[in-house]
């Protein structure tokens, strides 16, 4: 469904509103949760917004992905609606409806967004923008017991993977070691 076939919630007028939303195209709430997070970076979304589309550069207008990016991020800002389409942003992405309707990995999402900005920026003053304002490093740090020897190596990240426990899973094992008891 478009957005201009949305029930009027989405349409209403939210310019008093303090935020707009993104509309759902299926099963894309991961992507939107990262546009959102991306979009309320101020530094990101100037970034985007600095960028100049030249058609004679770059792809066509629909298949650019920091040009529609720049299309969401104006609807996000403006309010024109209570909540935005990402349809044209996931059409930059060469998706079908049948994509839209498919979870995927948000890190694997974010790395691809990333990458194409990165590609589409080489060679500009923006160039390198993600990683000034994303990358980490880790110090990874090995000492020998026996023969004191230490080496040290440091390493680059735009993404960390960490385990977050989940209290739900740990609240039912509880409960049930003690029906066992």
């Amino acid at each position: 469904m478009a957005i201009q076939d949305a029930p009027d919630y989405y349409k209403e007028d939210s310019k008093d509103q303090d935020y707009c939303g993104l509309y759902n195209q299926g099963a894309t709430c991961y992507m939107n949760s990262i546009l959102q997070t991306l979009f309320m970076t101020p530094e990101f979304r100037s970034h985007i917004y600095e960028w100049n589309y030249e058609e004679n550069q770059f792809w066509e207008e629909k298949d650019c992905i920091p040009y529609q990016l720049q299309k969401l991020f104006a609807k996000l800002q403006l309010k024109e609606s209570s909540a935005a389409s990402t349809q044209h942003l996931t059409t930059s992405f060469q998706w079908d409806s049948q994509d839209a309707f498919e979870q995927h990995d948000i890190q694997e999402f974010c790395r691809v967004l990333f990458d194409v900005i990165g590609e589409t920026f080489r060679n500009s003053p923006l160039e390198g923008f993600i990683e000034k304002l994303f990358q980490g490093e880790n110090k990874n740090f090995v000492s020998c017991l026996e023969c004191k020897n230490e080496s040290n190596r440091f390493e680059k990240w735009l993404d960390l993977q960490i385990t977050v426990r989940d209290e739900f899973e740990k609240a039912i094992s509880m409960s049930r070691d003690q029906d066992i008891e």
